[in-house]
């Protein structure tokens, strides 16, 4: 399954994330699904915060299971995403930590080990074609210190990083659960052609989204 590209903001320049939860339907397609989705805050009892973006993605017979941990500033931490079929039987698991300045990529899975390694860059996007979480994170974004810059973007499932730039779009009304809403439209466009645009309201929380084909993230209800 595929549901576009995701990508999760990690910008030095940012603003502490607005919490949030929220369900979602993923419409349009042969393969509907559904997701829930959070962002929160944690403290730890050292004094450290972090950022926690988590999530689950039911659709097809598989289920995702992500968390994405930040610092407040979205700097990444750790990433972890784990796929298990419909008999609940692991069949990929990616995880990415950061230590020392630099970032380990591993993905698992039956008859495959792919492990890659970058420096640690503080504009780094994440994408992930099977999650949702690195998209909330994204949306989370709502400075503009890195628009029309080209950043780096590394996609999760390949290993590849390639150079992307975010615009904002102007704003938009949007209908969710018969509210209407203001929504910024945010559009990623990335050198190996692909461009993905994801939809947030002004304090950063996610909306909607267009996906893979003709599928489509909607929020089932408006923020709270």
């Amino acid at each position: 399954m595929a549901f576009g590209a995701h990508v999760g903001a990690l910008d030095a320049g940012a603003q502490a994330p607005v919490p949030d939860a929220l369900s979602v339907s993923i419409v349009g397609g042969a393969l509907p699904g559904r997701a829930s989705l959070r962002l929160r805050v944690e403290r730890a009892t050292t004094g450290a915060v972090d950022v926690v973006a988590s999530g689950v993605v039911v659709s097809g017979g598989r289920r995702v299971t992500t968390e994405l941990r930040t610092d407040t500033l979205l700097v990444l931490r750790r990433y972890v995403a784990e796929t298990r079929d419909s008999a609940g039987a692991v069949i990929d698991r990616i995880e990415i930590v950061t230590a020392g300045g630099r970032l380990l990529l591993t993905r698992v899975a039956p008859g495959h080990r792919m492990v890659r390694e970058f420096p640690v860059h503080r504009a780094l996007l994440l994408r992930d074609d099977e999650a949702l979480v690195p998209l909330l994170v994204a949306a989370a974004r709502i400075d503009g210190s890195l628009l029309r810059d080209v950043v780096p973007v590394l996609d999760v499932r390949t290993g590849r990083m390639a150079r992307g730039v975010a615009t904002l779009e102007a704003r938009r009304p949007l209908t969710i659960a018969e509210v209407p809403l203001e929504a910024v439209p945010v559009t990623l466009r990335i050198a190996d052609g692909a461009s993905f645009t994801w939809w947030r309201d002004a304090r950063g929380r996610l909306l909607f989204a267009p996906l893979a084909g003709t599928r489509q993230l909607r929020r089932d209800d408006p923020p709270g």
